[in-house]
């Protein structure tokens, strides 16, 4: 059986593609070894299109009568600082309960990942998983603990999410209508505030 160069050619190709795939899958996969835990700020960041919460701290999502909570359980990046990782944990409740220990509702642990980019120039990827999953809410994640008011490739503006950082550690605190939570959406004006989280709900910064 003769081959042509066009067949040849072809194999080569078929072969090429396929070391590329496997490669890609794996990296996709598999963390890299020189992981380092990122030191765990204490203290909320309030931006325009995100809010950052400490690990093990809850940031509640709202949508109308719907609610969600989101709990980062780990951070990590690479040495150089351009991959990040991080584990979470959400429940979310549309019943208008806002009571994540009832039976409805619905209990996430996940992985996050924004991997250093394969490829050179404009033929880089990113293959990471970005975005946070709860329930219906997908919300953007960049690294640590920020969560956005949007989901990842969605036009920054406000879509009607809410969030609120919050102290609680433990599911069972949670109290979506508590007088101390503060919630905030998506506001292209406001100043960039950092709130020590012990300080959070200090009486000067929820009566103002």
């Amino acid at each position: 059986m003769k081959f042509s160069v066009l067949n040849i050619l072809s194999i080569l190709g078929m072969v090429i593609m396929a070391i590329i795939i496997i490669v890609i899958v794996l990296h996709i996969r598999s963390k890299p070894w020189d992981l380092i835990e990122i030191q765990d700020r204490q203290e909320v960041i309030i931006g325009q299109n995100a809010v950052f919460v400490p690990l093990n701290r809850f940031i509640l999502v709202r949508s109308k009568s719907v609610y969600g909570a989101v709990k980062f359980t780990g951070a990590w990046s690479t040495k150089n600082g351009k991959g990040k990782y991080a584990n979470y944990e959400s429940y979310y409740q549309d019943d208008g309960t806002g009571d994540f220990k009832n039976d409805n509702a619905v209990y996430r642990i996940d992985e996050l990942s924004d991997p250093e980019l394969i490829g050179i120039g404009r033929f880089a990827l990113n293959l990471g998983h970005t975005d946070i999953e709860c329930g219906k809410f997908r919300l953007q994640w960049t690294g640590a603990g920020f969560i956005y008011f949007y989901g990842t490739g969605e036009r920054q503006a406000d879509c009607g999410v809410e969030l609120a950082p919050t102290i609680w550690t433990d599911v069972s605190q949670i109290n979506v209508f508590d007088k101390w939570i503060k919630w905030y959406n998506y506001d292209e004006n406001r100043h960039r505030r950092i709130i020590p989280i012990d300080s959070l709900w200090s009486d000067s910064l929820v009566l103002r």
